[in-house]
């Protein structure tokens, strides 16, 4: 009976352990089947590095059979680069430590690829280090998106910060979260000095913060703020002038959470403003002066007609003779300088004459004299002989004045200004310190120099750049020097400078000299010619002128009508039409201008002969463009000679008769 007991409790043993076999047997096999249907790829390396086992998925990985990767070093598979990092890891595997770290392998096809690896290390019974079992993941595709999302992030960062425009990010009270480099550079300012501790009211003027606090108060609810113009400080003290658009940000609730800002800085424009306000600033002068500069040579042709006549009725003996001449002198001196007014005031075309450089720095020095302070100490050193200029006078008067005034704001506090000239020769094209394409030949240096604060080599660098000026605002266009050196280019000349700061500046322009001779006014000796009773048609506004034309006319063998304004010159053409010979008009008469009146009358006698005197400058005075047949022009003031002179030359020309079409 004991017998037959245990032999049952035995069998029942063998039966518990086959079922546990079996379990443990599918349990195995479940485990296997996890492992080769895994995802994952999973490999087992012996304590020499070397692939004992490895996963379908792992093989797959990397474009291998199972059986090629069996017996390989794990470092076979590894770049070398990447080898210290293997190397590394093992050795904590020795240590029993487990870890995740990422490393490159490459496939069967070369291509390389990304692992992120969780290794955790083997032991045998008695505890030695026996290997490594590996899970892999591969990483590869996320590597190459976390690239593209670096480089659009550099891509993004770099428009960002490197924007032509200002961009900034907003706290609901002010504080600046964020800020582009663009506008950090304006500033003055480094990022984290301002980040979280400036706000946008730190930066801007007394009126921008009023309009900021009216304004930012109203986004939650406007959302939008467009073309808002201000001034922000810069660290240094100085103001920026920016137009800012401003958007509203919300939270996922709605709720407001501050505001972005496109900020742009608008110096140049508010620079073109002023200068426009200035350009027509001085187009308003140019008119005004005009328009006195009319006034004056109506004033100046009256008082020098009337003097020449008183002169040739007193005979060259008498006591009052010499008194005359000196009115007739200051006369012709104030229409000099209402020429030079126009000059200065009005745009001109270029007209080149030979002009003799010392008699035109004499009579520039005069003028400067009137405009400069006495403060100023004019200095003229001009050479006995130093040739004859080429050139524009207006234009040379223009560059001569455009340094004379940068001289005096170089000399605040007064100071000596000095103008030369003398004749210069180049033996060979570019000879220092002409550039390289100074042609050879006979110069004359007309040279600027002051005794003010000079330049640094940096300003010198920029002196004839369009807009660029050291002045304050308001206080010069940036223009000046540019003109002068396009006046001098344009001549043929050259431009240089030497300055030093504390030391003065000094100019040097160069110009050809020319052979031809100055030409000289004089008035011939002979007397004027005499009309034979032809009939003249007078209009002007001024009485006193009209009187004056009157006698002299009639005093030299001519018969006179006199008209007040254009509209009885018209009346008496009509009366006189076969009669009259020649009619002079003055241009701008009112009611009907003098030019008006001669539209009508050639379009009723195109053979009509028609003298137009204006004291405006004709190239400014309504006269320029007018192409008339059988019209000629007279600037005042004149005098009585040249109005006979005029008046003789036009009447012994044939008459033009006009092209039909």
């Amino acid at each position: 009976l004991r017998l037959r007991a245990y032999h049952e409790a035995l069998r029942r043993r063998h039966h518990e352990l086959e079922e546990l076999h079996q379990a443990t047997h599918r349990m195995k096999e479940q485990y296997r089947r996890l492992v080769e249907l895994a995802q994952e790829g999973i490999l087992i390396v012996d304590a020499e590095e070397i692939i004992r086992y490895v996963n379908p998925a792992f093989a797959r990985s990397l474009g291998y059979a199972e059986e090629e990767l069996i017996g390989r070093s794990i470092l076979s598979l590894i770049p070398e680069e990447d080898h210290p990092i293997v190397i590394t890891e093992t050795e904590r595997r020795r240590r029993g430590e487990s870890s995740r770290y990422e490393v490159r392998m490459r496939t069967k096809g070369g291509e390389t690829k990304a692992f992120l690896i969780a290794v955790s290390p083997l032991r045998d019974e008695a505890g030695a280090f026996m290997g490594a079992l590996a899970v892999t993941v591969d990483i590869t595709e996320l590597k190459q998106k976390e690239e593209a999302l670096r480089r659009s992030e550099e891509r993004y960062s770099d428009l960002y910060n490197n924007a032509p425009d200002g961009y900034h990010t907003l706290a609901p009270d002010g504080t600046f979260l964020e800020i582009n480099e663009t506008e950090l550079r304006w500033l003055g300012y480094q990022r984290e000095e301002i980040i979280g501790r400036l706000t946008i009211f730190d930066v801007t003027d007394e009126r921008g913060r009023r309009v900021l606090e009216h304004v930012l108060p109203r986004l939650a609810q406007e959302r939008t703020i467009h073309e808002l113009e201000l001034e922000m400080i810069r660290r240094d003290g100085t103001r920026l002038p920016v137009r800012m658009n401003i958007v509203a940000e919300f939270d996922e609730q709605g709720s407001y959470r501050g505001c972005r800002a496109t900020v742009r800085d608008i110096t140049e424009q508010k620079t073109l403003e002023r200068q426009l306000l200035q350009a027509q600033k001085l187009e308003a002068v140019g008119a005004l002066a005009g328009g006195i500069a009319h006034d004056f040579n109506n004033l100046l042709t009256g008082m020098l007609g009337f003097t020449e006549l008183a002169l040739r009725e007193l005979g060259p003996k008498d006591p009052r003779t010499e008194l005359l001449r000196n009115v007739l002198t200051l006369g012709q001196r104030g229409a000099r300088l209402v020429r030079q007014l126009l000059s200065f005031s009005r745009r001109m075309e270029a007209h080149r004459t030979v002009l003799d450089p010392r008699e035109f720095l004499t009579e520039m020095v005069g003028l400067l004299r009137r405009i400069l302070p006495e403060t100023i100490a004019i200095r003229l050193d001009v050479s006995e002989r130093v040739g004859n200029l080429e050139a524009d006078p207006v234009q040379l008067q223009q560059v001569i004045m455009n340094l004379a005034v940068n001289a005096r704001d170089a000399m605040p506090e007064g100071g000596t200004l000095t103008i030369s000239c003398a004749s210069v020769t180049l033996a060979q094209p570019g000879t220092p310190p002409l550039p390289p394409d100074a042609p050879p030949g006979r110069y004359l240096r007309l040279s600027v120099a002051d005794t003010g604060i000079g330049m640094s080599p940096e300003v010198q660098a920029r002196i004839f750049e369009p807009f660029f000026t050291t002045k304050e605002v308001g206080k010069g266009s940036g223009l000046g020097l540019s003109v002068v050196y396009g006046i001098v280019r344009a001549h043929g000349g050259f431009l240089t400078v030497q300055s030093a700061l504390g030391q003065g500046s000094r100019f040097d322009i160069y110009l050809p000299i020319t052979e031809r001779s100055a030409s000289r006014e004089e008035e011939a000796m002979v007397r004027p010619p005499r009309g034979t009773n032809q009939l003249i048609l007078l209009a002007d506004d001024e009485p006193v002128l009209l009187d004056l034309e009157e006698k002299v006319l009639r005093t030299h063998g001519y018969r006179v009508l006199k008209a007040r304004n254009g509209r009885e010159a018209l009346k008496l053409y009509e009366e006189h039409r076969s009669e009259v010979a020649l009619i002079v008009l003055d241009a701008l008469m009112p009611e009907v201008t003098g030019i008006e009146a001669a539209r009508c009358i050639l379009e009723r006698d195109a053979t009509a002969r028609i003298l137009l005197v204006t004291g405006y400058n004709p190239e400014e005075g309504g006269l320029k463009g007018i192409h008339l047949t059988n019209t000629h022009f007279l600037q005042k003031p004149y005098t009585p000679r040249q109005l006979l002179e005029t008046i003789g030359r036009i009447l012994s020309e044939p008459c033009v008769e006009p092209v039909r079409k």
